[in-house]
Order: structure tokens, then sequence, then C-alpha cells
């Protein structure tokens, strides 16, 4: 039980500082809906989840060319047999969507 407690406090202080870090986010460039960036954006989000568990707890994926390519880097910490990256990059993801 010990263990299960330990864990959501950190889960939860993950998604406390990645919420923070999304407050103080640049606003000086953005990007048009429906826009070649956005589409690449959205795409390489989606794959997050699931090839961070498929690459031992790591990720790191690019998409696009130029002023469109989109930069991903993701890191959950876990045991070789948990579920926890899986979980990890599922409540983290959803906060980093515009």
């Amino acid at each position: 039980m010990l263990h299960l407690l330990l864990l959501l406090f950190v889960i939860g202080a993950l998604v406390d500082n990645v919420h923070q870090s999304l407050i103080s986010c640049s606003t000086a460039d953005n990007y048009s809906n429906g826009s070649q960036y956005h589409k690449n954006l959205y795409r390489l989000l989606q794959t997050i989840t699931t090839a961070t568990a498929e690459n031992g707890s790591f990720y790191n994926g690019t998409l696009g060319v130029g002023a469109d390519q989109i930069f991903a880097l993701a890191m959950c910490y876990a045991t070789p047999r948990s579920n926890i990256p899986r979980t990890c990059a599922n409540i983290v993801v959803p906060h980093l969507r515009p």
C-alpha cells in the first residue's frame, strides 16, 4: 500500500510540474489549426505513449521537415516488468496538447 501511495505522489508531482512548465511556454510564435505543423504535432503526441512503453521507458522522436518539424523526448522511470511507462505517458500527454 505504501508503494502505491508513493507512486501516486510521484505521478501527481510529475503532472503538476508538466502543468507548471506549460504555463510558461513561449507564445511569441504559434501555428494554425489544420497546418502541417499542427498535424505533425498531434501525430507525434499520439505515438508517445506506446513508443515510450515499447522502448524501455524512453522515446526520442521527430516528425516533419523544416519549419513544420516536431521533436519529442519522453522518459518514464520504471522497473522492467512495470506498466508505469505507459501509465506515465498516458497521464502526461493530454497536458501537452494545446
